[in-house]
């Protein structure tokens, strides 16, 4: 069964966990010694040149990274999804899921990431729909 995991975007740390202005879908490997890693190395890429009010950015280099560490992967299988050859007959379809923009929740997940200003904050979902029944189980100050 694949983890998945959502990373929402806040643009005050004052927001409410359910009011994000952009969210992040990963289908798979969602835990967070993967994720973090991930979301820390681009805050604090993106910190050397802007502030955090440019979510825009921010996320989208975040999935950029998701995405290049996915092709990387399928390379190994020679396997290689660009934009120049998409339409290629070895691309499995479904190696173009994985990773996408939501306009809402997913309610299978089992992590959420909520990336404010100030803060990443870690959730453990339990599949639960209401996000105040989330565990939090982790707080990184940025």
């Amino acid at each position: 069964m694949s983890t998945r995991c959502q990373i929402g975007f806040y643009p005050t740390k004052e927001t409410d966990i359910e009011d994000y202005v952009i969210l992040i879908y990963k289908h798979k490997d969602g835990y967070p010694k993967i994720v973090l890693p991930v979301i820390k190395s681009v805050i604090k890429k993106f910190s050397e040149y802007n502030d955090f009010s440019s979510y825009e950015y921010l996320s989208a280099w975040i999935l950029y990274e998701f995405m290049s560490n996915h092709v990387e992967l399928n390379a190994e299988k020679d396997i290689y999804i660009t934009k120049l050859n998409i339409e290629n007959d070895k691309i499995p379809a479904k190696d173009l899921l994985g990773y996408g923009i939501s306009n809402n929740r997913h309610l299978d997940i089992s992590y959420f990431y909520g990336v404010f200003p100030d803060r990443i904050d870690v959730f453990e979902t339990g599949n639960y729909v209401n996000v105040y029944e989330w565990n939090k189980i982790q707080t990184i100050n940025i």
